[in-house]
């Protein structure tokens, strides 16, 4: 007997946009998953700039921003991003200096990521309660906190919206048998390839959508018209990858790159940890939801067997996303966005497994985890976003303080910071921007100069000439110590 799950994959295109009432179904969905949205993450619309976001709020105008179609957008690296900067131009146009505007884009583009992601599971699979489940679980899962929150890291966002929109169309594609939504398609991956090195396992999804999917016959049959369909995808990145050696010179720029088994497996478990538990696993808490998902595995791993292409399809979405960071030294947050994509697809898919399941209780006890994890990830996410608010707060007293101790400096003054924290948590506060975040305060040109080390081990070139401040922490953050 062929399972729900196969069953939804041959339905009639009517059975995804046909009727009226399924059109206000998704329209439904969609309006609550932004409602979802600005609930979780309202409090990210009060949070102050920190780090590379005082290089950029207020800073990139229309004219710069169509430049880095030729040149770099990062800071020191060299990343090809010229639709996130054109971002950043419009946020100039319409709000200013004003990081709240900022905020608020970042805040739309995660809603519009959700939004699209329930599009693009509800045209593949059919299965409404499905769609809209990984798509919550997706909106409020806490390794997501940095890429809404951080105006800098908004790159991601933009990338996932076009990402989603490609893999949306194709599966039209592929049920309309339209060449345009195709090509359309097509179009759209090009754009998230210009939006954030990430996208280059955009290829690799659309390809495994089909596999997984649409194709059909024996394994090596399936592999080669998967291939064929998804030819124009693979061009495209073989295309932007030739672009991006030439316009860089085969050089990453300033990346610390591992390419060593252990260093990548260690990369790996901490993004499933992150993934799994919101955080590091470390704590009471963790262990406790670990046991749960013990639980749920146990209890619908019989019924998951009918859902085995989605959760599949889940678990392989989270181990390509992020092939593009393993080889990074040291584990990011943001590293996991698109990965959360196919761990809300997998949770969702599990939960629904065990919800449907036919014993009386068992609907319930599943209902209940997910009322439980979703009640965590929620509680999880406030308390990144406190530290978040915190973080900015250091940020935003640290130049207000050299202007009160240093109110009159000259052009090409030096400053010399000692001691200013780079992260709070784990939230950025100046490993880079501080230079920027200072230069604000003054209309001349000044130079800054920022120490980890000891006062007492400080080079000499850094005493002659300079004003040395000393961070102390607190509302008065900074002791001027004089020029020497």
């Amino acid at each position: 007997m062929e399972s729900t799950a196969d069953l939804a994959l041959d339905a009639p295109l009517s059975n995804f946009t046909g009727s009226r009432k399924r059109l206000l179904e998704l329209a439904a969905g969609i309006l609550a998953l932004i409602a979802l949205t600005f609930v979780v993450y309202y409090p990210a619309l009060r949070t102050g700039p920190v780090a590379d976001d005082f290089s950029l709020v207020g800073k990139v105008s229309f004219a710069e921003g169509i430049t880095y179609f030729g040149k770099s957008f990062g800071f020191g690296r060299n990343e090809y991003r010229p639709l996130t900067a054109l971002s950043y131009a419009v946020d100039r146009a319409l709000c200013q200096s004003n990081p709240e505007g900022y905020h608020l884009t970042n805040l739309s583009l995660h809603a519009a990521a959700a939004a699209l992601l329930f599009l693009f599971l509800q045209a593949l699979t059919g299965d409404f309660p499905l769609a809209f489940l990984a798509s919550s679980l997706f909106v409020i899962h806490p390794i997501n906190s940095s890429r809404v929150v951080w105006i800098s890291a908004r790159d991601g966002n933009i990338c996932a919206v076009f990402l989603l929109g490609a893999l949306y169309l194709f599966v039209l594609s592929r049920r309309r048998s339209r060449i345009a939504l195709h090509v359309v398609a097509v179009g759209l991956a090009a754009c998230a390839l210009m939006s954030y090195e990430g996208a280059v396992i955009l290829p690799a999804l659309i390809f495994l959508t089909e596999f997984v999917f649409f194709a059909t016959g024996a394994p090596l049959a399936r592999l080669a018209a998967s291939s064929r369909r998804t030819a124009a995808f693979w061009a495209l990145g073989v295309i932007y990858l030739c672009f991006w050696a030439a316009i860089f010179s085969k050089k990453v720029g300033g990346y610390d790159l591992s390419f060593g088994l252990s260093d990548i497996l260690d990369n790996y478990a901490r993004l499933l940890s992150n993934l799994f538990y919101g955080r590091n696993f470390y704590g009471r808490k963790e262990w406790a939801l670990g046991f749960v998902y013990v639980v749920l595995l146990s209890l619908c791993y019989r019924k998951l067997l009918a859902y085995w292409r989605w959760a599949a399809f889940g678990i392989l979405v989270v181990l390509i996303a992020f092939l593009p960071y393993c080889f990074t030294h040291g584990f990011a947050f943001r590293f996991g966005y698109i990965s959360a994509l196919g761990i809300s697809t997998f949770l969702a898919t599990c939960l629904l497994a065990g919800f449907r399941s036919v014993p009386r209780l068992r609907p319930a006890v599943f209902a209940c985890i997910g009322i439980l994890l979703g009640a965590y990830f929620i509680q999880t996410d406030r308390q990144i976003l406190l530290h978040w608010k915190e973080a900015g707060q250091i940020a935003a007293r640290i130049p207000h303080a050299v202007r009160e101790l240093c109110p009159n400096l000259s052009d090409g003054a030096v400053l010399v910071l000692v001691g200013v924290p780079r992260t709070y948590w784990d939230v950025p506060v100046f490993p880079t921007g501080l230079a920027d975040a200072i230069q604000r305060e003054y209309p001349v040109s000044i130079s800054v100069q920022q120490y980890d080390l000891p006062l007492a081990d400080l080079p000499q070139h850094a005493h002659h000439g300079t004003v040395v401040l000393l961070y102390r922490g607190g509302e008065r953050p900074l002791q001027r110590l004089g020029p020497s």
